[in-house]
């Protein structure tokens, strides 16, 4: 699975790193409403693909239990893959993961598992950092994005 990882990656002409002694891969992502880090993790032992869009700015603590709000409230229109927040470290990443199996993966759900990611933490930034920088509420916050779901 990774070799198939590093190939769509090539085919992309995408530039990433990848981890010494691991099949785990970084790139950096500029999308419409910001940039952020983007790791695949293939975990071949394990039979599981997991991705992760590293939102570009930890939440200050005195916003994390709001953002917590709004996370959950934006998990619950998602179908595939969801937001999660390190309470610790304020680190906000959203996440998408297959279970393979001991099935070939088609190249085309490399690339919908991968798409979905990046487009859910692009879509949903800019969001994130009115929240952050802002007078907005959770509530609020998620209204603004009516018009993005």
């Amino acid at each position: 699975m990774f070799q198939q990882v590093i190939k769509y990656l090539e085919e992309k002409n995408w530039i990433y790193s990848p981890l010494e002694k691991k099949t785990v891969v970084i790139l950096g992502i500029s999308g419409n409403n910001g940039k952020f880090q983007f790791i695949i993790d293939v975990r071949e032992n394990e039979n599981k693909i997991i991705l992760f869009s590293i939102f570009s700015s930890n939440i200050p603590e005195n916003k994390r239990d709001g953002m917590a709000e709004l996370l959950t409230r934006l998990n619950y229109e998602q179908f595939i893959g969801n937001f999660d927040m390190n309470f610790e470290t304020g680190e906000v990443r959203y996440k998408t993961s297959l279970f393979y199996g001991k099935s070939l993966v088609d190249i085309d759900v490399i690339d919908n598992l991968i798409m979905t990611n990046i487009t859910a933490m692009d879509k949903f930034s800019d969001v994130l950092m009115q929240y952050i920088y802002g007078n907005l509420i959770p509530r609020e916050a998620c209204l603004t994005i009516r018009d993005i779901i």
